[in-house]
């Protein structure tokens, strides 16, 4: 992402498996602009105290503090609201939850918690931002907000192989998102590449729909929890292959099965 001015600029979410953090103590730094204008005249509709590109938990959970505080907020999220949360099929280790939750459910609740205090949510993706004196110019899809401070909880995008065939194949058979394409492919063989707690926790949900789920990676142990690791090892339809390398092709994927 291309270095702009940072002043009222605050980052959330993750970034090349670091994480960073939502300065909250920033949002109310916010508060010393005068709260109901912009520039000595009264906010208008593309107007507001903050924008929000990004709608992850960070994002939604930047949106509650601000609109507590009594800060006019825009979020904008090219998905759905709930990032990557949103289509995970079980969140077991979110606070509050003994069980669990789907992560389509808590990424509702976190949207209709944030809605409940005046968040405003639109849908698209942020094409442009211009600094202009103390202020922030954004354009999405031909429409122009201005803001006084912006908050970048853009998340993180799925891993690519960068092997022959992902991206010709990417919707025709080579998905991201076991949650969403699972049932496409049921009662067929599915192959899932890695090892940490996503890879092992989406072809242990692939296994209700395919007749066998080959989970891919290229050391022979996984990375995943233990507890995540127990339950793929008893399940009958999973499959561990540990490669010395990845596959070279979608086409013609190598892999020798580890019983």
């Amino acid at each position: 992402m291309a270095r702009i001015r940072t002043e009222g600029i605050r980052l959330a979410g993750t970034q090349m498996g670091r994480e960073v953090r939502i300065d909250f103590q920033g949002i109310y730094d916010i508060l010393k602009f005068k709260r109901s204008s912009i520039g000595g005249k009264t906010m208008e509709g593309s107007e507001y105290d903050l924008l929000i590109a990004g709608g992850g938990p960070a994002g939604l959970t930047a949106g509650i503090y601000a609109t507590r505080g009594g800060l006019r907020t825009l979020l904008i999220e090219k998905m759905v609201p709930g990032g990557q949360a949103a289509s995970t099929f079980l969140i077991e280790n979110y606070p509050g939850f003994p069980e669990g939750i789907p992560g389509a459910e808590l990424s509702q609740a976190m949207e209709n918690q944030a809605k409940r205090f005046g968040l405003e949510i639109i849908s698209g993706e942020i094409g442009k931002l211009d600094s202009e004196g103390r202020l922030w110019k954004a354009t999405q899809e031909g429409r122009k907000f201005i803001c006084k401070a912006v908050i970048v909880a853009t998340g993180v995008n799925p891993v690519k192989l960068g092997i022959p065939g992902e991206e010709e194949l990417t919707g025709r058979g080579v998905s991201y998102c076991a949650t969403c394409d699972g049932p496409f492919f049921r009662g067929q063989d599915i192959g899932v590449v890695g090892g940490g707690d996503s890879a092992v926790d989406e072809a242990l949900y692939l296994t209700r729909f395919a007749n066998r789920v080959y989970l891919i990676h290229r050391r022979n142990a996984l990375r995943a929890e233990k507890i995540i690791q127990e339950r793929r090892s008893g399940m009958k339809k999973s499959r561990f292959s540990g490669t010395p390398s990845l596959p070279k092709s979608w086409a013609r994927p190598e892999w020798r099965e580890w019983n």
